[in-house]
């Protein structure tokens, strides 16, 4: 499994690769079944951390509200008021929640 850190450059590297097209470039992944199955693999890992910084974009978004309008928070960030309502919700499931409702973190 790859780490965040390589995360993107794997993805990155499978698909310049794939768009190459080059002859037998699936090989180095264990051919077509390989690249299925990495595929998969790269899927679901961008999808843990798309959840990850959506819970951080959350707890981000609850502090900034402590000191601005919803309104201010909205515009900052090009979203709408109902999307800031949303997106500000963090819960104890959320793991930024501590960040949430502590100054000294940020």
């Amino acid at each position: 499994m790859e780490s965040h850190s390589t995360l993107p450059e794997t993805v990155l590297q499978l698909l310049r690769d794939a768009s190459a097209g080059e002859e037998g470039w699936a090989e180095r992944y264990g051919g077509p079944e390989g690249v299925e199955r990495l595929a998969v693999e790269l899927s679901e890992q961008l999808s843990d951390v798309a959840a990850e910084l959506a819970q951080l974009r959350a707890a981000a978004i609850a502090v900034q509200l402590r000191s601005k309008s919803v309104v201010q928070v909205a515009q900052s960030v090009g979203i709408s008021r109902q999307a800031v309502y949303k997106a500000s919700r963090v819960d104890g499931h959320n793991p930024f929640s501590r960040l949430a409702t502590s100054e000294r973190n940020w």
